[in-house]
């Protein structure tokens, strides 16, 4: 069975990216180089995001 898609936002600490990547395939937005072209391409394939108060999801993120 496919794992669902999410958009991570920001850095986990270790005991919280062990369980992301178990459950779902991560697409680590917080690395990527040139951001609008990551979110044009992973954007179809996502369907939650993972983030932290203080870092949020911007309506690019989310629009993707």
């Amino acid at each position: 069975m496919q794992r669902p898609h999410i958009l991570q936002v920001g850095p986990y600490p270790a005991w919280d990216e062990e369980p992301l990547n178990e459950a779902f395939t991560v697409h680590r937005y917080f690395a990527a180089d040139d951001k609008p072209a990551f979110l044009a391409e992973v954007g179809p394939l996502v369907r939650g995001i993972a983030t932290r108060g203080e870092l949020g999801a911007n309506r690019a993120m989310i629009e993707a």
